[in-house]
């Protein structure tokens, strides 16, 4: 009798594990590196899966399958995920390619939600006071606003993915001019649609790992060194600092750098530096950034071998190395 039990027991936990459809896609980079670490956790999940007799599950790389504009921002991955959904798709799982999980628990926490309804879960985060990254948003009560830890997954649910689908083509959200922590802005949104879909908090997805953690980040692993030759060292100044702070970077480590170009509001040709005829403000310096970034695309399209933009800003000191390891 015992037998059958365990039998009957194993049975329905399978088939419970089984109605829980779910396509998982994991947030990628366009690099070896990323490949090699995505393709890993893709690896991990098919083993689990094979290990609790459930179906391969489906899971996409979001630059190999998906290969949108911004797709680190999670906004522009939304239609393209919708499209590839089925009828019986609950949920969809957002990852970095370092989240880990276990299966099992992500599946009976899964479980407790309802999948039909307008609902996303995950490790929910809070600021402590305002903050110039998050925009200084809900300055008044930081701690109100909950947004996502990606490190540790987020799940969602198919009707709150085509609201935001319907809400983002309606033209209802506010435009970004750019983006800082797509983890609070993607929050952000969704509370701009409906200020009642707070992220839910669920402490099976961890910060770190532990015995009852269905998700949880690793930390991040080296990605090796990269040759100095392919950074382009951009570096902000102004008249103000032209005589100290410019002759200390020249007098250190600018002189080991290949690629490098000081960016001003004038001209100085002893120096020298570009100017992008962009006035110096003592507070906010998005326009002069984005005309950097802007000048320096050309420098990128005229030589192919660069592979990085360090934008520093004319008081950072740097330690040379000709193999750097610090991107």
């Amino acid at each position: 009798m015992l037998f059958i039990y365990v039998l009957f027991t194993l049975f329905q936990f399978s088939v419970q594990l089984e109605n829980t459809n779910i396509i998982y896609v994991i947030i990628s980079q366009n690099n070896y590196y990323s490949q090699q670490i995505s393709n890993t956790l893709k690896q991990t999940l098919y083993e689990d899966y094979r290990s609790l007799g459930l179906n391969k599950p489906k899971i996409y790389v979001s630059k190999e399958d998906f290969n949108v504009p911004g797709d680190w921002t999670l906004t522009p991955l939304i239609s393209p995920i919708l499209n590839i959904t089925q009828p019986l798709t609950e949920w969809i799982i957002l990852l970095e390619e370092r989240t880990q999980i276990s299966v099992e628990l992500l599946l009976n926490t899964l479980r407790q939600y309802d999948f039909t309804k307008d609902i996303w879960i995950g490790h929910a985060l809070h600021d402590k006071e305002a903050t110039i990254v998050h925009h200084f948003a809900f300055y008044e009560n930081p701690t109100f606003f909950k947004y996502p830890n990606i490190g540790s997954g987020i799940a969602l649910s198919i009707p709150l993915l085509k609201k935001l689908e319907s809400y983002l083509k309606q033209g209802l959200s506010k435009q970004l001019d750019f983006h800082i922590d797509p983890s609070h802005e993607f929050a952000h949104l969704i509370y701009n649609m409906r200020n009642d879909l707070m992220l839910r908090h669920d402490n099976s997805f961890c910060c770190k790992k532990g015995p009852n953690c269905a998700t949880y980040p690793r930390k991040f692993k080296p990605c090796g060194c990269v040759d100095v030759s392919t950074i382009f060292f951009a570096i902000k100044t102004c008249k103000r600092f032209h005589e100290n702070r410019v002759t200390v970077v020249k007098n250190t480590w600018y002189n080991y750098a290949k690629h490098k170009m000081f960016f001003s509001d004038v001209e100085d040709s002893n120096i020298p530096t570009v100017s992008l005829n962009v006035a110096n403000t003592e507070q906010g310096h998005c326009q002069k950034t984005m005309e950097i970034l802007k000048y320096t695309l050309k420098e990128f399209q005229k030589n192919p071998l660069l592979k990085w933009l360090a934008l520093i800003d004319d008081d950072t000191i740097l330690r040379y190395l000709e193999k750097t390891g610090y991107l």
